[in-house]
């Protein structure tokens, strides 16, 4: 990931309370140092949200995945969401996150999107799957559609 100590955080947008058993996998540093150097990171902020699956939009093999990332892009619009995991699986789950799913998240937020991709709601979201061995699925939406939907077997430790 990229590190500059001069760039400022990613602002927060929203933090809802969690339970006591559950924590982020990762904070704004981490998720700013991956977001550095996008052209429109003056605009982003982060939501931290309470722990969920993956929803209706996706595909019935996906949807026992926690969701653990996302970015959203509405109308040209761009914003994060941090999702809470069980704590006995942040570790596993951060690691996934700064091995693979925030460069991955990164790199579909930079682009190149044509003018026209940025009509309507794009979601990308990283979930994972806390089982040996450790699955990351990646999936994108555009509106409900489905884009891509892909699951990534994973040699992490915690």
């Amino acid at each position: 990931m990229p590190s500059d100590a001069s760039t400022p955080p990613i602002r927060t947008g929203f933090r809802r309370p969690l339970a006591p058993n559950h924590a982020h996998a990762v904070g704004a540093e981490l998720v700013s140092r991956a977001f550095a150097g996008s052209p429109d990171y003056d605009d982003l902020w982060i939501g931290f949200t309470e722990p969920h699956r993956l929803g209706e939009s996706a595909p019935a093999e996906l949807r026992t995945f926690w969701s653990i990332f996302s970015v959203v892009c509405n109308q040209g619009i761009w914003y994060l969401c941090s999702a809470a995991v069980p704590s006995a699986m942040r570790p596993l789950a951060r690691r996934i996150l700064v091995d693979h799913g925030l460069p991955r998240a990164a790199a579909w937020q930079r682009g190149p999107h044509p003018p026209t991709w940025f009509y309507g709601l794009r979601r990308l979201h990283i979930g994972a799957d806390f089982a040996t061995p450790a699955r990351m699925c990646v999936l994108e939406l555009h509106g409900d559609r489905r884009v891509e939907a892909s699951v990534h077997l994973l040699a992490v430790d915690a």
